[in-house]
């Protein structure tokens, strides 16, 4: 048994290695110098590297996790007030800095090989087979579903933990021991660390399997009770540190409409609709698919597949080939033997269940509203709103059992016929999730203006403040390195006071980003002026060179510097 283990580990390194480094190349070669990206930049993306950076910069400095001093200065962040990825915080610890973007990178590959290692080993538990679970893994870790996070969310791209929680949960039914219960305690944690959404799609998972595996045996077990007590404990034990904050609140949430959207406890119901799936998203290939995706964009921004600029939200293709073979595997359900049948039958149910979460709030046929599971989910979770993401778990269950539909039509060939039929299997696989990688290795650029390279050249801690408050540069922050009052993680106080500030032309503004400790305002003239204007009078730009309470100004191009008394 142990040695099969070990051949698959090898295997699969060398497999998943050498898949990673063809799908994303040439990002290999430029580790510290670009990253994937849907033709830009990723918006998300530079804002995890942007955290890196501050995070080991922070550590250096002496402040913790919950001290996001560089923005919203001179209050900072509390980030344990939210549900955030605080595997993240120690991950850009230890690996961020100035290797921010090369710590980026390293994350994103390795979420492709995990992603193959542990759907193998999940399905190699299940199948004994290394060729069925060396073609699991590539199905799970290059899916459309995990290209599309890549290119924008580093935590959305780490999947890699789903199929090792699903493996844990599994093992803990057929050997219900403390030690493997404390381990699905651990990966239900991890899951939550590396990113919430998949924390809270595991738990809705593992509430399923408690609830059909009290129905099958329909009795409680003093041996039951113990695995769930040291479970439940092990998890508080992993989270609450944490996360006791986030609990907190979330069990006694703010009272005002406006707190609750700043602290993400709420979601607009229009958002989960916007970000449900539609059936169209788990039939059509990718949109960059090279062949089928020309197909795909005749329907963008339709009701029947949803928004190009939500592209990441709708792109849940599972492959014609791997759902027929899911349909070949409901047909011949019945084949299923001990010990596994309750897993592989439980998958079909998970599959479903989770479908049907995906879908919008409800389905709208003109005369009717038919509700659907997302909207009971909304209103028991609001934070979560993009209901499209329960896919991977939808994709998790069908790559699985389409593994168990190939099982069944390999019986019927010997084993030298077995080769060919997998390698046929496993090109038309790969052809249907061809991504077009090489096109997507974005650049990035790290040269700023040169009144950014003036600030950073200038001595001491001190605060600076872009004009208009709502258009601020992270990335220039990673060069300059001063902390910034301006945010776009704000409490309510927090955001009245940017508004009190929002026009320099009022007499009591400067005197205000004094007492706060500003030194220099950045004032991008043409964003003031078509944003804020001469007195709040948009269009207009305003005579501020004798203000009082400057004592200079200098000009860059489109930026002025202000410099306070």
């Amino acid at each position: 048994m142990y040695s099969s283990y070990k051949k698959l580990l090898v295997l699969g390194f060398g497999f998943y290695g050498a898949f990673t480094l063809l799908y994303t190349w040439p990002l290999i070669l430029h580790l510290s110098s670009a990253t994937l990206g849907d033709g830009d930049l990723p918006i998300d993306g530079m804002s995890v590297i942007w955290e890196f950076f501050w995070f080991k910069y922070g550590a250096l400095s002496g402040h913790g996790f919950s001290d996001m001093y560089y923005i919203n200065a001179p209050f900072g962040v509390d980030r344990t007030t939210m549900l955030t990825n605080y595997f993240w915080f120690y991950y850009g610890r230890v690996m961020g800095g100035e290797r921010a973007i090369f710590s980026y990178n390293i994350a994103l590959l390795l979420s492709f090989l995990f992603s193959g290692m542990t759907m193998s080993l999940l399905v190699h538990d299940l199948f004994h087979r290394l060729d069925l679970s060396l073609l699991a893994g590539f199905l799970f870790a290059f899916s459309p579903y995990h290209f599309s996070q890549a290119f924008e969310r580093l935590g959305l791209a780490s999947i890699q933990w789903l199929p090792l929680f699903v493996w844990a949960l599994f093992r803990v039914s057929k050997y219900p021991t403390v030690k493997n219960s404390i381990f699905v305690s651990f990966c239900l944690a991890l899951n939550f660390a590396v990113e919430p959404h998949y924390g809270i799609f595991c738990f809705m998972w593992l509430a399923l399997f408690v609830l059909v595996m009290g129905i099958r045996f329909s009795k409680i077990t003093r041996l039951g009770v113990k695995l769930f007590f040291w479970g439940g404990f092990c998890f508080l034990l992993f989270v609450l540190p944490f996360y006791f904050h986030a609990f907190k609140n979330f069990l006694n949430p703010p009272t005002t409409a406006e707190a609750k959207s700043l602290l993400a406890y709420e979601r607009p119901l229009r958002d989960a609709e916007l970000q449900s799936a539609k059936l169209l998203n788990y039939l059509l290939p990718a949109a960059i698919h090279p062949y089928g995706g020309k197909v795909t964009q005749k329907f963008l921004d339709t009701p029947f597949y949803g928004r190009s600029s939500l592209i990441q939200e709708h792109t849940l293709f599972l492959g014609y080939l791997c759902l027929f073979l899911f349909w070949l595997a409901w047909k011949r359900r019945k084949q299923m033997g001990e010990p596994d049948v309750f897993h592989l039958r439980f998958l079909f149910l998970a599959a479903f269940v989770f479908f049907l979460c995906s879908f919008p709030p409800y389905i709208n046929l003109g005369v009717v509203k038919i509700p659907m599971p997302s909207l009971w989910i909304h209103a028991v979770l609001p934070p979560v709103r993009a209901f499209s993401r329960l896919a991977v778990m939808v994709q998790l269950s069908v790559i699985i059992l389409s593994i168990y539909g190939v099982w069944t039509v390999l019986k019927n060939y010997s084993y030298r016929k077995q080769w060919g039929v997998m390698v046929f299997i496993f090109l038309i696989m790969a052809f249907e999730f061809l991504p077009v990688p090489a096109a997507k290795v974005v650049p990035i650029d790290l040269s700023v203006p040169s009144a950014y390279e003036w600030i950073g050249e200038q001595s001491g801690d001190f605060i600076i403040a872009e004009y208009p408050l709502s258009q601020f540069h992270k990335l220039y922050q990673l060069k300059h390195k001063k902390r910034l009052l301006n945010s776009d993680l704000h409490t309510v106080g927090t955001l009245r006071l940017h508004e009190e500030l929002r026009d320099l032309t009022k007499p009591q503004t400067l005197e205000k980003l004094k007492q706060l400790g500003v030194r220099y305002i950045l004032l991008h003239t043409e964003a003031y002026r078509q944003e804020v204007g001469d007195q709040g009078v948009q269009g207009q730009f305003p005579n501020l060179e004798h203000m009082p309470g400057l004592q200079g100004v200098q000009k860059f191009e489109d930026i002025w510097i202000l410099q306070l008394k």
